[in-house]
């Protein structure tokens, strides 16, 4: 709660910034020294392996079709019949599963 107060310009804890505003986590994860790179282009699964593997969760932001937008986390992978199933993590909708495949083009 700390850095997003910081970050969106609230005083304290007892006052707080508003939630769910537009920002940008760049700016978060350089303020808690987190930020490791930026891409925007979807990574490729065996990058996303990689990274899950070696414990780095990795934020991603959603655009929808109306351009505007959504951050989750990508805090694991598997594969069922072949198929790569990511766990999501979302401070909206909590937790749930999508293939990568369904992430990448606009299913989320």
């Amino acid at each position: 709660m700390q850095v997003a107060t910081t970050e969106v310009g609230g005083n304290s804890y007892a006052e707080p910034a508003p939630c769910n505003v537009a920002w940008s986590l760049e700016s978060a994860l350089n303020r808690t020294k987190n930020l490791a790179s930026v891409t925007a282009k979807p990574m490729a699964v065996t990058a996303t392996q990689t990274e899950l593997a070696g414990k780095r969760p990795i934020c991603a932001r959603v655009e929808w079709k109306s351009k505007s937008g959504h951050f989750l986390s990508i805090k694991g992978h598997y594969q069922v019949n072949g198929v790569d199933i990511l766990v999501l993590t979302d401070p909206i909708y909590a937790e749930s599963t999508m293939s990568a495949l369904d992430l990448v083009n606009g299913a989320y």
